[in-house]
């Protein structure tokens, strides 16, 4: 896999607000509920005398607070107005020492930062001073999530200091900001959740998975939809909303397209659809037996109907007339009645829905028995070093996908099965002609997807959640390589 040189990007939120808006009050607040439960680093700004509520004060001090507190008990004083500068403060140079034996603090802590509050930020470290430093060095220790205080008209300035979009505003007049806040920092635990299972998962996919679909072992599919619904049911259950479970399944597939195996539009497809319907389940039954029970069927459901719709989407309605005619064909031999086409698809899903929602109830039953193995240096992965592909590239590998036989076996199946039935040459060859284009455009289309640089694009969206469960996922794997 090729190295990721961007640098880390946390959850960046700002905490924004006016002159005396009660922008610290509220990062206090909340990192005191973090600090209850995890590892809280970063200070306060604590004003001085002000002339007037609307304007600074004349002077600021730094409280520390968090796991680093207890070293350094009282305020340093940081900033101190000074007219003949633009912005009118300066830095106090006797700020300097307390502020870098803090930090080298944090830094020998070697526990993760679950948060890191800065408070505050403004112009001085929008034009390199000040912070900025002290937020490049603590970056590369990955913390969780950032709180940046900050004035409202210098959220922009802001951004640009720190390299990067803030990825959540509260305002801090908002009533609801604390709960905002909270909601937030909820959501982020899930999504680091979904990273790690997403890891576990795609290393699954990538090396059972590649083996049963590589060796087209017979109800591979099933097997592996099975295991798949174990472990999202696994991953969902300590999560504040269980639905986002369904980006286990999609990270999964993500990296999946990365292995040599990978990037094959049957399995990545199977992994996506059977997470979004086990997702679906939870959300309409909420967290019991049934629910799951449920998500499971409707993935073992689609395990069995996947074949049938892919090839529906490639030949159309001619495959309806090719099983009729197989299915008679078979009737005649051995001589009973034709049974209906439709109850025969109809068992075949339901048998496949059954099993897997029986596997998932067992998993359920079970799920604080299994102990999950949690050291990516067991994860022997072969992904790929190329990034995105070009279209020549692309294009050349689409026809190579063509020319296997899990594409024009069941074509030729197809077309012996029309030829059969008295179908023209000309609806044969309009039948083969449908299936080529459509299957090389999206071969073509699945050899052009470059999941690396997802992250970015999430983000840019507004999906923060997914985004740092992506790279949270991608980082375990860059690391097992280094290892191995």
């Amino acid at each position: 896999m090729t190295t990721d040189t961007a640098p880390y990007q946390p959850l960046l939120i700002a905490i924004h607000g006016q002159v005396n808006a009660g922008k610290s009050h509220l990062a206090g607040q909340i990192a005191s509920e973090v600090a209850s439960g995890g590892r809280v680093e970063g200070w306060l700004q604590i004003a001085g005398r002000r002339d007037s509520a609307q304007v600074g004060a004349e002077d600021y001090a730094l409280q520390f607070i968090g796991s680093s507190a207890a070293m350094f008990v009282q305020p340093i004083a940081y900033l101190t107005r000074d007219h003949q500068r633009q912005p009118p403060y300066r830095v106090l140079d006797e700020s300097a020492a307390p502020l870098r034996a803090w930090q080298q603090a944090v830094a020998a802590d070697e526990r993760t930062i679950d948060l890191l509050v800065f408070d505050e930020f403004g112009s001085i470290e929008a034009k390199g001073e000040g912070h900025l430093q002290r937020w490049l060095s603590l970056r590369e220790r990955e913390p969780g999530a950032v709180i940046v205080v900050v004035h409202s008209s210098r959220l922009a300035l802001v951004e640009a200091a720190l390299g990067q979009a803030f990825d959540v505003r509260v305002d801090a007049r908002d009533a609801h900001a604390l709960e905002q806040l909270r909601d937030v920092l909820v959501a982020r635990r899930d999504f680091e959740r979904v990273g790690w299972f997403g890891a576990l998962a795609g290393a699954f996919e990538v090396g059972a998975g590649s083996i049963v679909h590589g060796a087209k072992i017979p109800f591979g599919g099933l097997g592996m939809a099975t295991t798949q619904a174990a472990l999202l049911t696994r991953a969902a259950e300590p999560m504040a909303d269980r639905g986002r479970v369904v980006w286990v399944a999609l990270l999964s597939a993500g990296i999946k397209s990365m292995s040599p195996a990978g990037q094959r539009i049957r399995p990545m497809l199977a992994i996506a659809i059977q997470g979004w319907l086990y997702s679906r389940a939870l959300r309409w039954l909420g967290w019991n037996f049934w629910a799951v029970m449920l998500g499971g069927f409707l993935m073992g459901a689609w395990a069995g109907s996947q074949g049938l719709f892919m090839q529906w989407l490639l030949v159309g309605d001619a495959l309806a007339v090719a099983l009729n005619q197989l299915s008679s064909e078979i009737a005649q031999w051995v001589g009973a009645s034709a049974p209906s086409l439709a109850g025969l698809i109809g068992v075949w899903i339901a048998a496949h829905g059954a099993i897997v929602a029986a596997g998932t109830g067992l998993a359920w039953r079970r799920r604080h028995l299994v102990k999950l193995v949690d050291t990516p240096s067991r994860w022997q992965l072969p992904l790929l070093n190329e990034g995105k592909r070009g279209w020549l590239a692309s294009i050349g590998r689409g026809l190579r996908e063509l020319a296997r036989p899990t594409f024009w076996l069941p074509l030729l199946l197809i077309l012996a099965a029309l030829a059969w039935a008295g179908q023209s040459q000309q609806s044969l060859v309009f039948v083969a002609l449908r299936a080529i284009v459509i299957g090389w455009i999206l071969f073509v289309l699945i050899q052009r997807l470059d999941f690396r640089a997802l992250p970015g694009r999430l983000r840019r969206l507004g999906m923060w959640g997914p985004a740092i469960a992506w790279r949270r996922a991608l980082s375990r794997l860059q690391a097992q390589q280094k290892r191995s």
